[in-house]
């Protein structure tokens, strides 16, 4: 986080184009692994019927910040011109110093397992107490044995047996696909609605709820596959929220007013994320925990790479890849049907 929280302050100095790719390539690399990271380090804490709540809990702080982010930006740009700064450097600069300070309180207060919750800023007693700390150990390593072996490094032989997993492929191909249109909608919600009729501040103000809609009801379904299983039939309630949205945001009227533009775009934006339960249910069926954690990057790398053609899937002169997205949408739902759950 400190590595990634210098870059995000660095945008301030960007001056040219072949500044801006470097700091955004440099942002890249550095907290690509943090996600990874963070889910591997929550199947220590919590059982197989536990992790899509927390998953969707763990998605729902991102989207609680990018509700946040128009609202921080709304009064940020407001420093324009301050030092002679341009407000979207300001942005960043906040943005970073933000990230230092969390980076640094993670390190010296985050214990590394349920083990291990005594010392720094937790203190001699730690979190837990002995006892507790044997309690929760052991639930974990009696709904998974595999998780004993999480202290070991992750060897050639874990990564051969999740690139030869065909099970790991088909949850990689339905991420790549399934969350293809996210990309657009999600990174330029505010622009959509700015185009629509609303001024820029406006538009950053309307976005925020997509994010909190979305948060509330990924949680709430999340929690339920938990309690009933079958992660299938929940995640397929995402993916026909999403399919309407798309076929809303298709077949509207170009002389529509902007209210309805807006309407149809935040329903679209606001689909229930089934990624956290996609990646509970990958993770309990995917062992040594090696390999898990190798099937945990990659199916993050995958949630990212589709945002390569995602990009270019609204654009004016392409106007049939929208079809082609209602078509994959239908493959998306089909293929949590077929898998069961």
């Amino acid at each position: 986080m400190t590595s990634w929280a210098i870059v995000t302050w660095a945008h301030c100095l960007v001056h040219n184009f072949a500044g801006f790719l470097t700091v955004r390539i440099l942002i890249a690399a550095t907290e690509g692994g943090f996600i990874p990271t963070c889910l591997t380090y929550m199947t220590r804490w919590y059982k197989t019927t536990e992790m899509a709540t927390r998953l969707a809990c763990f998605w729902a702080a991102q989207n609680l910040a990018s509700a946040s982010s128009g609202l921080i930006a709304f009064g940020v740009f407001r420093l324009e011109g301050t030092l002679g700064l341009e407000g979207w450097k300001w942005l960043f600069i906040v943005d970073g110093i933000i990230t230092h300070v969390v980076g640094f309180m993670a390190f010296f207060y985050v214990p590394s397992s349920p083990m291990r919750t005594a010392g720094k800023l937790r203190g001699k007693k730690g979190w837990l107490t002995e006892r507790q700390s044997r309690i929760a150990t052991l639930r974990i390593f009696r709904d998974d044995e595999t998780k004993r072996s999480g202290d070991k490094h992750v060897s050639l032989k874990d990564i051969l047996q999740a690139a030869t997993d065909t099970n790991l492929w088909v949850h990689l191909i339905i991420t790549f696909l399934g969350q293809m249109h996210e990309t657009p909608i999600y990174s330029y919600l505010p622009s959509i609605i700015k185009d629509s009729g609303f001024a820029t501040t406006t538009a950053n103000l309307l976005a925020a709820p997509a994010y909190i809609i979305n948060l509330i009801f990924s949680v709430i379904i999340a929690h339920n596959s938990d309690k009933r299983g079958n992660v299938a039939l929940h995640a397929i309630i995402g993916s026909a929220w999403a399919l309407l949205g798309v076929c809303l945001l298709e077949f509207l009227p170009d002389t529509a007013d902007r209210w309805s533009l807006y309407g149809a775009a935040l329903f679209a934006a606001s689909a229930p994320s089934w990624h956290g339960m996609q990646i509970a249910w990958m993770s309990a069926n995917l062992a040594p925990n090696g390999k898990r954690s190798i099937a945990l990057a990659a199916v993050i790398a995958f949630a990212n790479i589709n945002g390569v053609p995602g990009s270019q899937l609204y654009r004016k002169l392409d106007r049939f890849m929208v079809k082609i997205l209602l078509y994959e949408q239908k493959v998306l739902l089909f293929s949590w049907t077929c898998r069961g759950g």
